[in-house]
């Protein structure tokens, strides 16, 4: 039994973290893409906002249109999907 429970420790202690960025991709195809790719009606489109600051997204998510939605998210969920749709923006 005692050999059972120190594989047990060996192995959840190789079990990487999960990624912000990958868990932030999974966020965004569960919680934004239905909406976001293509725009619905009056909701801007994935390539849109691309062109948003993280930050402008955050604000979003936090008080602006979206805050219904991001009230269900962490903050670290809302930066990781803001840096997650926008990557590659400076």
């Amino acid at each position: 039994m005692i050999r059972l429970l120190v594989l047990l420790v060996a192995f959840v202690d190789q079990v990487p973290e999960p990624s912000p960025l990958g868990d932030a991709q999974l966020n965004y195809e569960f919680r934004c893409k239905s909406c976001h790719e293509p725009g619905q009606p009056g909701v801007p489109d994935v390539s849109v906002l691309r062109k948003w600051s993280p930050d402008a997204i955050v604000r979003s998510l936090e008080s602006g249109k979206m805050s219904a939605m991001g009230s269900t998210l962490t903050p670290d969920e809302k930066r990781a999907i803001a840096a997650f749709i926008t990557q590659g923006n400076s």
